[in-house]
């Protein structure tokens, strides 16, 4: 469950740039957000508002992602916003950040498996793709685009 939660957190941050200028189409997660404040006035029922955060997430992954360049880049930055927001209210996601060192050489060696990917030479990008899964490192493609989620320790 904890690696959902951050594998939505770290690919929503990642395709906020690759969204429009407008929203082409209506993404629905509002009702994720609204359960979850009913919960929490609910005698605080954390477990339903857990549920609803692990919901959006899903949403994220299985919806936001593989339309993203469908959603406003607005409207991507208000998902992620508010889904932060509700992780914070139950004192998840405490481990957001990336080391930034760590971040720029796995971007730089993302760009590399995307070059080999368009040269098509599969072998040595999927060989890139094992080698960062040795360190934690997991690549999600969706089409042209490639985000990564980061296992944090």
């Amino acid at each position: 469950m904890v690696k959902t939660l951050y594998t939505a957190y770290d690919e929503l941050s990642q395709a906020v740039a690759d969204a429009s200028d407008e929203d082409r189409e209506k993404l629905e997660y509002g009702k994720y957000i609204e359960s979850f404040y009913a919960a929490l006035e609910d005698d605080f029922s954390t477990p339903q508002a857990a549920q609803q955060l692990y919901g959006l997430a899903r949403y994220i992954i299985s919806t936001v992602l593989h339309r993203i360049d469908k959603a406003s880049r607005q409207t991507a930055i208000d998902v992620l916003t508010q889904y932060v927001k509700m992780a914070d209210i139950l004192g998840v996601l405490e481990r957001r950040e990336i080391p930034k060192e760590v971040e720029e050489v796995i971007k730089a060696v993302v760009e590399a498996r995307a070059r080999l990917r368009r040269e098509k030479m599969y072998q040595l990008a999927d060989y890139l793709r094992e080698r960062l899964a040795g360190i934690g490192v997991e690549l999600h493609d969706f089409g042209q685009r490639t985000y990564y989620t980061y296992k944090r320790r």
